[in-house]
């Protein structure tokens, strides 16, 4: 009689975990709607390196905020292979799938065709590196270490992936950006112009767009000198915002107050940064245009999540999620990819290992939906740090309960089990359960 509590208990324990895991599987795997139901005419995609939700909301930024207002967005959680550095961050965004940098000064060696490298011109440099003649645009003058390192990297990956897929179905591509102003001029490590990597294709080349040194002004109150000169980056995009194409702008003066270690949100509430954004948003329709915000690389080695946010038309506004995370408000960087291709009528090739983006309605405000991402943020923070030692404790009193087990079996005796280890047991069995339902407690 005794064993029959022990045998329910057991039971009881068994079904709230088969519960609880149903539970937890189906609440996944709901889906949400599609980011459009036409193609969109072009994509805009702002690039904010080192930036995420509670850096923004320590800030007043009008023309965000008004963007972010009519937009689904998320968390980008950053997974790339390896070092987790704005290159990796970009190179990832461009193949769809976790990719690598090759963690040298050669990942932002990206110059104008007709900008001197040396005593020659990057066109000449780059026919002579890869062997492939380009006229114009933007080409990678490290493009061979780049498709080494992630050539080394064993899996299905494709740099330039989404360059090729854009330039496979007739779709025009820019670069504006230049994070240059912190190492002296005439070597490879003076460039810092990695965000070429989203657009360029497989070859390493972009056919339109600036990166030159036109697009800095000096300032000695800025970072190293120099910021991005509004007026030229602006009047560079409207050289290339074009019917059916995919330009990025990076707000490269993130990047060089990120190298400096000030705090990454203070350039982001200049007024410099204001007005460009503010520049962008005026020359995109949105009746037939979509804008992207992406976060490439977070503002530090113990943080993985940016910002991400999606505005097209007739899409409603909410929390991306995707098949990969199936998370409301939480997206992959390798997601981007295969969501802009779908914003433009495109399915991604089948090596892409990212998912489309999709939109979870809600029913909270332009704030309340922020806020949100901000608490999401933290729990998953607070989830990363317990993870492990949780599931190390887990493991180890496994081992050691079996062991026991094991020890007086062999023993081939009869034996009683003392309370304190029928005790054990259930605390063994009724983990994942607790696990699931500790979610309704605020721990953090």
């Amino acid at each position: 009689m005794r064993g029959r509590p022990v045998a329910a208990c057991v039971a009881i324990a068994a079904a709230a975990a088969a519960f609880f895991s149903n539970v937890s599987s189906a609440a996944a795997n709901v889906g949400g709607r599609q980011l459009v139901t036409a193609p969109v005419n072009r994509v805009l995609v702002v690039s904010l390196p080192y930036v995420s939700w509670p850096d923004l909301a320590a800030v007043s930024l009008p023309n965000l905020d008004a963007l972010f207002a009519e937009s689904a967005v998320g968390n980008l959680t950053i997974r790339t292979v390896g070092r987790r550095d704005l290159s990796a961050g970009y190179v990832t965004l461009g193949a769809g799938t976790r990719a690598s940098s090759t963690g040298t000064p050669s990942d932002g060696a990206a110059l104008e065709t007709t900008e001197a490298f040396g005593d020659q011109s990057a066109r000449e440099v780059f026919r002579q590196r890869t062997g492939r003649s380009v006229s114009r645009g933007v080409v990678h003058l490290g493009i061979g270490p780049l498709l080494d390192a992630n050539r080394d990297l064993h899996i299905d990956l494709r740099v330039g992936a989404l360059g090729d897929a854009l330039a496979r179905h007739g779709i025009a591509r820019a670069v504006i950006a230049n994070a240059d102003g912190y190492v002296a001029p005439g070597t490879a490590s003076a460039y810092h112009r990695d965000a070429i990597e989203t657009l360029m294709d497989s070859k390493g080349a972009v056919p339109a767009g600036e990166v030159g040194e036109t697009l800095l002004s000096k300032d000695p109150a800025a970072p190293f000198g120099v910021m991005t000169n509004v007026d030229a980056t602006l009047d560079a995009f409207r050289a290339v915002w074009r019917s059916r194409s995919v330009v990025l702008v990076e707000a490269s003066d993130l990047v060089r107050a990120a190298q400096l270690g000030t705090e990454s949100s203070a350039p982001a509430s200049n007024v410099a940064f204001h007005r460009l954004v503010g520049g962008l948003l005026r020359e995109v329709d949105p009746r037939r245009d979509a804008v992207v915000v992406v976060g490439p690389v977070a503002g530090s080695d113990d943080d993985n999540m940016t910002v991400v946010a999606v505005r097209a038309p007739n899409l409603e506004p909410g929390f991306l999620r995707s098949a990969s995370l199936r998370r409301s408000g939480f997206v992959l960087v390798a997601d981007v990819a295969p969501s802009v291709l779908k914003l433009l009528g495109m399915s991604p090739p089948s090596h892409m290992q990212g998912s489309e983006f999709t939109v979870a309605s809600t029913h909270r405000s332009a704030e309340g939906r922020r806020a949100t991402l901000v608490d999401a943020r933290s729990d998953a923070k607070f989830r990363d740090r317990v993870r492990r030692p949780v599931a190390l404790i887990f493991i180890v009193f496994s081992g050691v309960i079996a062991l026991g087990a094991t020890l007086l079996l062999a023993r081939r005796a009869r034996w009683v089990v003392p309370r304190w280890v029928v005790f054990a047991l259930l605390v063994l069995l009724g983990f994942v359960p607790a696990v699931y339902l500790a979610r309704l407690l605020p721990f953090r």
